[in-house]
């Protein structure tokens, strides 16, 4: 028989795959999900009840019209926040300008017929049609709304960074404004290492996940005698 590796970790971090094209995975066609999709869809059944899926994903996760990927996500797993990138944050390693997300799930013990709203999009005041969330979190998006034209002649939403901004603090000072915050400890209080434990906790001080300090692609025990899973 097959092994199935549903519900053995407490954690899922990543930065997914964007794109419209999709996966082939018998357990996940039906679904029709693009691939940044289908990463959380499947992540969210592997990881266990109370587990946390925190995924750098394109900004149509969140901003798509079509929210059914989003109503799938939250009849099974609560939004503990998100936080949107400026479009050059990965100029650098990546070549490119594209607005992403940071988002950060928690998954539910069974699945719920469950509608909150971010699931659909609202309007700015300046009338971007967004996620509901940022339209109600402004403050987690790390630059300045606007728009720009595509090479197909279009304007389409970007996020422009915040001239003299350095991302590392904004992020920083994000978490913190998030209804959780990201500790990392390695026991001396100097940050993960080999042996290091990363943990989320939310604002009583609760530890959600915690990890031991990860190899990319790689699965191991974490603090809590758990499991990680870093992509």
């Amino acid at each position: 028989m097959k092994p199935t590796y549903k519900q053995i970790c407490d954690l899922a971090v990543g930065n997914v795959p964007f794109g419209q094209y999709k996966v082939n995975d018998k357990a996940y066609n039906k679904l029709g999900f693009s691939i940044h999709n289908y990463f959380f869809a499947k992540a969210i059944d592997q990881v266990r009840p109370g587990g946390i899926v925190a995924f750098v994903t394109s900004r149509y996760t969140m901003d798509s019209k079509d929210s059914t990927a989003r109503k799938h996500m939250a009849e099974r797993a609560d939004l503990l926040g998100a936080i949107r990138l400026p479009n050059n944050a990965f100029r650098a390693n990546a070549g490119t300008d594209v607005v992403s997300d940071i988002i950060f799930l928690q998954k539910r013990d069974r699945p719920i017929d469950h509608e909150p709203d971010w699931v659909q999009l609202g309007k700015t005041e300046d009338g971007f049609a967004i996620n509901q969330y940022f339209v109600d979190h402004s403050e987690m998006i790390l630059g300045v709304l606007s728009t720009e034209s595509t090479q197909y002649g279009r304007e389409e939403l970007t996020v422009a960074p915040l001239e003299g901004a350095n991302l590392g603090d904004q992020l920083a000072e994000a978490v913190q404004q998030a209804p959780f915050s990201v500790r990392t400890s390695h026991g001396d209080g100097h940050g993960v290492a080999d042996g290091g434990v990363a943990a989320l906790v939310d604002s009583d001080g609760e530890v959600l996940a915690a990890a031991g300090s990860s190899h990319i692609g790689g699965v191991h025990r974490d603090g809590l005698g758990g499991a990680a899973v870093a992509s």
